[in-house]
């Protein structure tokens, strides 16, 4: 299975974290992305950015969208005092993170 990250900072993400240090080669959509940064790689999500929590039209956009259904293992992570935390972890798909990332993440 999978393993993402999901950061909580300043802005939230999601990342694919067999290809967080290495150089991957991107993917054109077939959709417009409703977020700030979205990367497809090897037919995967490979990173969500945004400074601002998905809302509920969001998340049913993204229920329509087959690479949203992908089942992946999340651990969450929270920035304090300039060092990552491990906070929780979850498997579901990208709608559940989202729904997670929608009620955890405090837009500043």
């Amino acid at each position: 299975m999978e393993k993402y990250a999901i950061n909580f900072s300043g802005s939230w993400s999601i990342e694919y974290l067999k290809n967080s240090n290495k150089k991957v080669e991107l993917e054109s959509i077939d959709f417009e992305s409703p977020f700030g940064q979205f990367e497809v790689s090897e037919g995967q999500i490979n990173w969500i950015l945004d400074h601002i929590k998905p809302s509920d039209d969001i998340i049913k956009m993204c229920n329509k969208i087959e690479i949203f259904a992908h089942e992946v293992k999340f651990d969450v992570y929270l920035l304090v005092k300039s060092e990552w935390k491990k906070k929780y972890s979850f498997e579901g798909t990208f709608i559940d993170a989202l729904i997670y990332i929608q009620k955890e993440f405090i837009d500043e």
